[in-house]
This record gives C-alpha cells, structure tokens and sequence, in this order.
C-alpha cells in the first residue's frame, strides 16, 4: 500500500507554513521550567483504542525509555524532537532515509467504539506510519504521545499569526499543565530547524496558549475566542475530549457537532460508536435544514427569472 493511499476526506485546517520561512518568529522563549511543569503532573496514561497506532506509540516511547529518556518530561522532549526529525511536510519535504515507511495493511478495520469516537487520533498515522503531514497530523500524533505518556492534551484549531500581521489557519497541540495550557506545535518548529536551518528550534514547545498573540484560538465559525473567555473554553473542550473522545467537534456557544467520520481514510473501515450517532443527530438536522433553505432560495431565483424572461417575451 503506498502512502498516497492514505487520505483524508477533508482537514478542518486549512494550513499554508510552507510559506512562513520570511516571518516566522519565535512566539517566545520556551517556558523555562517546561521540566517541573511536566514531572509535577498526576499522570493518567491512555491509549487511542486503536492497536496498531498504540502499538506504534508505545515503540517509540519505549525506544527513547531505552536511551535513557525515562521522566514524563523526557520523553514529552523527545517524542516532540521524533516527529520533528522523522516527517517531513506534505509536498514540501522529502521523506528521511533514516525513517523508513512503515505502510499499513490494506482494508484494516477500526473499530470505533473502541475509540470513543476519537478518530482525529487516526490523523497520526500519516505522520507515524507515512512519515509525512501537515498541522493536524504532526500535532494529533503528539497528542497521542503525550496522553500515552499520562499528560491532558488535544489538538485545537485557529490562526497562526506571523509578524506582518497575516493570519494563517492552523491546527496545534496544547496541554494542560497545572491549570493552564501550553502550546505545543512540532509543526512550525519541523519547519524552522529544516527550512530555517536554525539549530535552535524548539521555539514552540511548552509555550503558554492564553493570551499568545501569535496562537489565535477560534470556535466552529472561525470566530476568534476573547483572552478572558480561552481558559473556560479549554476547559470545556478538554472536558469534551476526556469524555467522549478527540473527536472532530464544531463549537459553537454550548452547542457541539461531531462531523461525520465515514470515509476519514481511504481503505479503512470506520465504525461510528453509538456516542458519535447521537452526537451528530443535531448536526445532520441543522445541515439538512440550511439545504432546505439553500433550496428555496435557489428555485425562488429561476421563478424571479422565468418572470423577467416572460415580460421580455411578451
């Protein structure tokens, strides 16, 4: 099976890095007690639900436990420092000799419930079987790392900000980390240390989220989230993820939407949980609903022009 195979149907972000090399600047200084901060953490270890992507999970984590790398600080480190070495962009960077592919068997089926509906998690699989991504996919498999490790962690979406002003859309990871949150986005800093070429590149790594001018949060409508309303947000969201799995939400007030998750991966057979079912009867009702109105609108214009055609008729 050869890496194009592997798809998604659609990827809520819609991201432009490669093009950040001439304003990309560091958000700031990585917090300086990113190890305190990690190791001081109650853990709570867990797993997608998916073997194959734990299995992967757990022999990465495990090879850099071998190295040496054994605190939660550690291996968040380094499992950070893997993506970066081992993927490459999507159409941008070539994929590393020293990461081989790892192409996974056709027509593997996921069970779903098993997953709690978590199928953003199967994002990472591009990243860790494929050796390429772009911001959703580098940053969904860390999520899978550090949740494996024992860390609160999801991907959120939102703006990119660069110097100049101009607004990327992106996708990051954040965690919680002693009741805030901190960005953590291997993404950017693959880019600054293989474009860039800057040997200091963790610039993105345990930076916190609320507030960042250069990480815009945003809701389902792509409306930017106020600094005084981004805890309560995270917090809800996290509250969500813990509880019916990372899925791909919409967010909106105190309204939430799961999208579909048919067909996410071409090839893979995708079983919704009964959750996920229930989650997304409101969603399908309102998109049915602005269909219906898409509709009425459509056929009142041909009556509006049919009428204007019969008068020049006439």
């Amino acid at each position: 099976m050869k890496s194009k195979k592997i798809s998604f149907k659609k990827i809520i972000s819609i991201v432009c890095c490669f093009v950040l090399a001439a304003t990309i600047m560091p958000v700031s200084s990585a917090s300086a007690d990113w190890n305190e901060l990690i190791n001081s953490q109650k853990l709570t270890p867990e797993k997608t639900g998916f073997e194959l992507l734990d299995n992967e999970v757990d022999s990465v984590l495990n090879s850099l436990i071998s190295k040496g790398y054994k605190t939660p600080a550690q291996l968040a480190r380094e499992s950070y420092k893997y993506l970066i070495k081992s993927v490459g962009y999507t159409g941008k960077d070539p994929i590393s000799k020293d990461y081989p592919q790892k192409p996974i068997p056709e027509n593997i089926s996921v069970d779903m419930e098993k997953m709690n509906g978590d199928y953003k998690a199967l994002y990472a699989i591009n990243p860790l079987f494929y050796r390429t991504g772009v911001c959703d996919e580098y940053n969904a498999a860390f999520v899978c790392f550090m949740r494996r490790i024992g860390i609160p962690a999801m991907t959120v979406n939102g703006y990119y900000v660069r110097k100049s002003g101009v607004k990327d859309g992106h996708c990051w990871a954040v965690a919680k980390l002693n009741n805030k949150y901190y960005v953590f986005d291997s993404e950017i800093d693959d880019w600054i240390q293989n474009q860039l070429k800057d040997p200091n590149y963790m610039k993105h790594f345990c930076v916190e989220q609320i507030g960042n001018p250069r990480y815009e949060l945003v809701d389902a409508e792509w409306n930017s989230i106020p600094k005084n309303k981004q805890q309560e947000y995270l917090d809800f969201l996290m509250t969500y993820v813990n509880t019916h799995g990372h899925g791909q939400f919409e967010y909106t007030g105190k309204y939430i939407s799961m999208k579909s998750n048919t067909g996410i991966l071409k090839g893979m057979n995708t079983n919704p949980s009964p959750a996920h079912k229930k989650d997304t009867k409101k969603g399908n009702k309102k998109q049915k609903n602005n269909e219906k109105k898409s509709k009425k609108v459509q056929k009142s214009k041909k009556v509006q022009k049919s009428k204007k055609v019969n008068r020049r008729i006439k």
